[in-house]
């Protein structure tokens, strides 16, 4: 993690207790990442779910969503650590213009895994189309979304990602709360999953103000799968 706590270090470094609690704090949301805020929104939604939600269809939202990030952080954790390893090369090395197209592949490989192994699951149960296809997205954003969690440590702009993450999720708790009371279920979990695309964009964005921009994607980070050990 060399390269990745520079960002941080000069935070610290600036003195001050006011610094070093910041600096902590912005590290706790980045280590917990998703799962802080995942915690607080769906605390939030689980006091006020029992006047929009029957308790059956209430388990089955919170189920899904407890599965959808515990099979995530499964399947992308191994993709996680290699990519950390080789942006935390590149920005020892001062070599900021691999970042964004490493986080273009990583981000793709995400998405293809997470789909390809959603989909069978999905179709071989008994949902409707509509169903199948607001799990699936949420599935894939969460995916996507812990590889950006990663390269998040290495961006100066430390209140607005602290925002990104704030704000999202009160909008998503928001989206999540309307579309429960009109579709039930999977009406509140298409609306929670909207609030983590939000999330998602607004990280990209952080990321790409503070690494020159590419459209290119790079799977370099590959060849570190051979030096990483699991």
């Amino acid at each position: 993690m060399a390269g990745i706590g520079f960002s941080l270090r000069k935070f610290v470094d600036k003195g001050g207790g006011v610094s070093t609690a910041g600096a902590y704090a912005y590290a706790a949301l980045l280590a917990s990442g998703p799962w802080l805020v995942a915690v607080v929104s769906l605390a939030f939604f689980g006091l006020i779910a029992d006047s929009l939600l029957p308790e059956v269809d209430r388990e089955a939202f919170f189920s899904v969503v407890c599965y959808v990030f515990a099979f995530s952080l499964i399947l992308t954790g191994p993709l996680q650590l290699v990519v950390t390893r080789y942006v935390s090369d590149r920005l020892y090395e001062k070599d900021r213009s691999k970042v964004m197209p490493a986080l273009w592949g990583a981000t793709a490989l995400a998405a293809a895994l997470s789909a390809s192994l959603a989909v069978p699951v999905l179709w071989s149960m008994d949902l409707t189309l509509a169903q199948r296809l607001i799990i699936l997205s949420f599935f894939v954003t969460v995916s996507c979304l812990w590889i950006s969690v990663v390269l998040l440590s290495a961006v100066k702009a430390y209140f607005t990602v602290t925002g990104a993450f704030f704000f999202s999720h009160v909008l998503g708790v928001g989206i999540m709360v309307a579309a429960g009371r009109l579709w039930g279920t999977f009406g509140a979990v298409g609306g929670y999953a909207v609030g983590q695309q939000i999330l998602l964009a607004s990280l990209i964005v952080a990321l790409g103000r503070e690494f020159p921009v590419s459209v290119r994607s790079d799977f370099s980070f590959l060849a570190y799968f051979r030096k990483q050990a699991f």
